[in-house]
Order: structure tokens, then C-alpha cells, then sequence
């Protein structure tokens, strides 16, 4: 599990045991946003080049899901 700093180095994105999905302030650790369990723990996360979105992948009984999260609303 990688835990990927967004491009300006402000926020770090968390992936829990329960696909709990967090993006935390990356100076303080404090909890900015946390999106909705998915269920299953994410095993790769990553910030587009802009820091609006970030993805998670998951693989689950051999298929590779993709959850795209939109961070525009409070990253900009």
C-alpha cells in the first residue's frame, strides 16, 4: 500500500483495512475529508498531476476495480 503525497505536497491520501478512504493534511496529519467505506482496502493510491482527482485501485477475486474520488471542492 503506497500512501501518495497530492502534487503540492499539501495532503496525503489513506486507504484503511475497510476501504476506509482518507485525505489528511500532510504537516498536521489531521483528517481534511473522509469518503465513504468501500468495503475492501485500496492497494494502490494516486494523485492526478493537477491534485483534482485521485484514484484507488483494488483487485478483487482477480478483476482490477478503479475508484476515481474528485478533490476539487476543497483542494483548490
Amino acid at each position: 500500500m503506497t500512501t501518495p503525497f497530492s502534487p503540492d505536497g499539501q495532503f496525503i491520501a489513506t486507504s484503511g483495512e475497510k476501504g476506509d478512504l482518507k485525505l489528511l493534511q500532510a504537516n498536521t496529519r489531521s483528517e481534511i475529508r473522509r469518503f465513504d467505506p468501500l468495503g475492501e482496502r485500496l492497494h494502490y493510491l494516486t494523485f492526478s498531476r493537477d491534485g483534482r482527482l485521485l484514484a484507488g485501485l483494488k483487485v478483487n477475486n482477480q478483476r482490477v476495480c478503479i475508484q476515481q474520488f474528485s478533490l476539487w471542492h476543497f483542494c483548490s
